[in-house]
């Protein structure tokens, strides 16, 4: 279920930071939060983003080749998030 304004602003801070090192990961991990998404902790909160991620994976609308890039930067997102979650 996209929610609007809140939704774009998580992804789109997701998204910037696909090229950025792990650091940065795990620095915007550890003290983001927003009114869905409190402050508690690491894991739980990219353990939370791939889950929302998963589920946007279903609601990408638009043309072929449209959805095929915002699948695969969600895809991306997710597979980072999964692996800062096993190095942490």
């Amino acid at each position: 279920d996209w929610n609007g304004q809140l939704q774009t602003v998580r992804l789109n801070r997701l998204v910037n930071m696909l090229g950025a090192a792990d650091e940065a990961w795990l620095n915007f991990l550890e003290h983001y939060h927003d009114d869905e998404i409190q402050e508690q902790g690491f894991r739980a909160t990219a353990d939370q983003l791939m889950n929302w991620i998963e589920q946007l994976k279903d609601i990408v609308k638009g043309e072929t080749w449209e959805v095929h890039i915002v699948q695969c930067a969600l895809g991306d997102i997710k597979n980072r998030l999964q692996s800062l979650n096993q190095s942490e």
